[in-house]
C-alpha cells in the first residue's frame, strides 16, 4: 500500500512540473513571463502529531528555497536541506529533504502584504532510511517588502503528512528577490 502511495505522489509530481513547463512556454512565447525569482531561507518548529510525538526546532536556517514565478501569482518553489547527525557510540546518519511547491498568492501586487496557499512534495531520505515521498499544504503570508521589494519576511503553518506520520510546522523566513 506504501508503494501505491509513493507511486501516486511521484506521478501527482510529475504532472505538477510539466504543467509548470508548459505555463513556461506559454508565458515565454506570448513576452508577458515574470522576471521574479525569490530566494530564501525558513526556520522552523515541527510537532509531530502521532505517538510518540516531538518537537524539532531548527533555528535560524532550516531549509533553502528558490521561488520562480510563473505568474504575478502563482510560483513554483523548489527547497531542500541536507543534514548530518552523529550521536557518540553509533555512526553518523546524512539525512536529506528535497522537494517542491506551488505558491498561490491570493493577491498578485508584491508590493502589499500577501496571504499564500502551498501546496508541496516532499522526498526525505538518508544513509540510514529508505526515500519517502511526504505531501503537505500550507498558508502563509509574506509581510509588505523593504528596502525597495528586494526584501521580504514570510510566515507559514502548514500539515505534512509522510510514511503514516503527520506533523504541524511552523516556518518564519526571509526571502531576497534579486534584479
Amino acid at each position: 500500500m506504501r508503494s501505491l502511495r509513493q507511486a501516486g505522489a511521484v506521478l501527482a509530481l510529475l504532472l505538477f512540473v510539466s504543467s509548470f513547463a508548459s505555463a513556461q512556454r506559454r508565458a515565454g512565447s506570448s513576452g508577458n513571463r515574470p522576471k521574479v525569482l525569490e530566494l530564501g531561507t525558513d526556520a522552523e518548529l515541527s510537532i509531530g502529531l502521532d505517538d510518540p510525538g516531538y518537537t524539532s526546532v531548527a533555528i535560524p536556517v532550516s531549509m533553502v528555497r528558490i521561488g520562480i514565478h510563473v505568474t504575478p501569482a502563482f510560483s513554483i518553489e523548489p527547497f531542500g536541506r541536507i543534514s548530518y547527525f552523529k550521536l557518540e557510540g553509533f555512526d553518523g546518519s546524512t539525512n536529506y529533504d528535497f522537494g517542491v511547491g506551488g505558491l498561490y498568492h491570493f493577491s498578485a501586487d508584491r508590493t502589499k502584504s500577501q496571504t499564500f496557499v502551498r501546496p508541496f512534495l516532499m522526498l526525505d531520505g538518508g544513509s540510514n532510511q529508505d526515500s519517502e515521498i511526504g505531501v503537505g499544504i500550507g498558508l502563509g503570508w509574506k509581510l509588505r517588502p523593504r528596502m525597495n521589494g528586494r526584501l521580504q519576511w514570510r510566515t507559514e503553518v502548514n500539515l505534512f503528512s509522510i510514511n503514516d506520520a503527520m506533523s504541524l510546522n511552523g516556518l518564519f523566513g526571509i526571502s531576497l528577490y534579486p534584479r
